[in-house]
């Protein structure tokens, strides 16, 4: 990472990732249900499997940065007017995406409801999650400064 100084966070515009296939409705409803179900086995394992390398090369990579792997890179949060402004105009963007594109508008209201449904779940479980992994880990460094197994 030659010529980065900084290291900002949270990645508000992706907090994960997401797998996506589309078919054709017509093509689908020509297989048999046999072979859609495996269609389907196929998507969910593909789907896991991009998760799972997306959680563990983002913490391997966060740790080499943190250990100074790419040099003295300083990591530093965005700003709550920051976020608060990113989110203000990212959903202007996609309000504005709407006017006069039906099908868009129709997505991004479905989108929209659902997103407020769980982010209440995601705000109190995310939070807390996060809380109890900085006090486990908090233990663990005083476990090892201890040198206790």
């Amino acid at each position: 990472m030659p010529g980065v100084k900084h290291y900002y966070y949270p990645g508000w515009w992706e907090p994960s990732t997401t797998f996506e296939v589309q078919v054709n409705l017509d093509e689908w409803n020509k297989l048999s249900s046999e072979y859609q179900e495996i269609f389907k086995a196929a998507c969910f394992q593909a789907n896991l499997k991009m998760l799972s390398e997306y959680n563990a090369k983002n913490s391997q990579t966060l740790s080499e940065i943190i250990n100074g792997k790419y040099g003295d890179i300083r990591l530093q949060p965005f700003s709550k007017d920051i976020l608060r402004e990113a989110q203000k105009k990212s959903l202007d963007v996609l309000i504005d995406s709407g006017r006069g594109n039906a099908d868009f508008d129709n997505v991004f209201r479905e989108w929209y409801e659902f997103k407020k449904q769980t982010s209440l779940w995601h705000g109190i479980n995310d939070i807390n999650k996060v809380k109890e992994m900085k006090e486990y880990i908090e233990y663990l460094e005083y476990l090892n400064k201890k040198n206790i197994s």
